[in-house]
């Protein structure tokens, strides 16, 4: 199968973003990851694994189902300029987890090697009950687990609608387990202009989102790093959708003039290229989060899941957004997705700025804290954890979807 195609993952990054944060449990198999306590166990006893194993366990499960690089793993653990046998320490890492977790790496259950580049964790994971998330205290783990939230960028698929609801993505194959697969392939930008590029990038990562809540059993989301490669692609759809491994595409365009957006989409069934749904939007930016959302649950329908009222797409922020917080909002997420020093730092001014705009602006609090994981501003680790958690506490007031 196409490398990109397995990239995709059943964990929503930013729902972990919060597990990391307030220090809940991930599950897989039989056993339990434990972030507050930094703990391993099986059937509720302890497995010993040593800092290194445990930091690079914590690292692959996080970004679960993507391609982590041995350089990426070399530098989180020991960091660019640490002169030690940093290979040797990833192998003897990678087997120590084995070991603990009896994996078997010619018929892996947890741990694939990706020969030449690196490893992927490939079980799916279950999260504790998301209630206890606001009530587990900052203690000692934030201390023992600073490397982990610092170091990692916790990012399989960033999305603009970060926080806001449940999305979970499944490893990649056509109706794998009977699910349904679906790609949105990154929306093309109609104005011409390159700048306005972090507005139609932004809608791909919140469809992206609006899907993925739809109902994770039966439709499985590629993850926004594979869709994004495919930017400015001349392949065919059938193409694309082999390498994904996907059996619907969405594509589509968006125009921003003033303050109203017009987006065209379309589903494409990927088996003999038909057309199966196609509309076209004009709406007052102010209801941008209401037609993505009209959007999906009109997709659903299409790609036929049996949805209960309950997993109906609905408006994820029920106030009018404000065009200008939301506009700035996109360009933080633009700038923070380049992964680099200066664009967190740009990203992290653009999500203040939308706070200015609108204090009540859950997304741009997220937006922050995410900043805050990510490039710690020449802050003490503490410090940045302590801005993180705090921007991640402020969304989950102002709306408690966003967990």
């Amino acid at each position: 199968m196409h490398e990109n195609a397995r990239d995709s993952c059943y964990g929503a990054s930013r729902k972990f973003r919060y597990y990391f944060l307030f220090g809940a449990s991930l599950k897989f198999d039989d056993v339990e990851l434990d972030l507050g306590s930094y703990q391993l166990r099986r059937n509720g006893s302890v497995i010993k694994l040593e800092r290194i194993p445990m930091e690079l366990l914590i690292l692959l499960a996080s970004r679960n189902g993507q391609l982590v690089s041995r350089e990426e793993i070399i530098e989180k653990l020991w960091g660019k300029d640490v002169f030690v046998d940093s290979e040797h320490g990833v192998n003897t890492a990678i087997r120590k987890i084995r070991n603990a977790l009896q994996d078997d790496p010619e018929k892996p259950r947890f741990i694939q090697t990706v020969v030449g580049k690196g490893y992927r964790f490939v079980a799916p994971l279950v999260t504790a009950p998301e209630e206890v998330l606001p009530a587990v205290p900052m203690g000692r783990r934030f201390r023992s687990m600073q490397f982990i939230l610092i170091g990692t960028c916790l990012m399989a698929v960033v999305t603009a609608a970060a926080y806001f609801g449940l999305r979970y993505f499944w490893p990649a194959g056509i109706s794998q387990g009977g699910r349904t697969m679906l790609a949105v392939l990154p929306f093309e930008n109609l104005t011409g202009d390159p700048d306005q590029d972090y507005f139609s990038d932004g809608l791909t990562e919140e469809m992206i989102t609006q899907l993925g809540r739809l109902d994770p059993r039966q439709l499985g989301v590629i993850a926004r790093t594979s869709a994004m490669s495919y930017k400015h692609s001349s392949k065919a759809v059938d193409q694309i959708g082999r390498e994904l491994g996907v059996n619907y595409i969405l594509e589509g365009s968006a125009r921003r003039e003033g303050g109203r957006v017009r987006i065209a989409a379309q589903l494409i069934q990927v088996r003999d290229q038909s057309h199966v749904w196609a509309a076209e939007y004009d709406r007052e930016m102010q209801s941008v989060l209401q037609l993505q959302s009209e959007v999906a649950d009109a997709i659903g329908n299409e790609v036929r899941l049996k949805l209960a009222p309950e997993q109906r797409v609905h408006p994820q922020n029920p106030r009018a957004v404000n065009p200008e917080a939301y506009e700035t909002y996109l360009k933080g997420r633009y700038f923070i997705e380049k992964w680099t020093e200066e664009g967190t730092r740009v990203g992290r001014e653009y999500f203040e700025q939308a706070i200015q705009k609108d204090p009540n602006y859950a997304l741009a609090y997220a937006g922050l804290a995410d900043s805050y994981v990510w490039g710690r501003a020449g802050l003490p680790p503490e410090e940045a954890l302590r801005r993180a958690r705090a921007a991640a506490t402020k969304a989950l007031e102002l709306d408690d979807t966003t967990r």
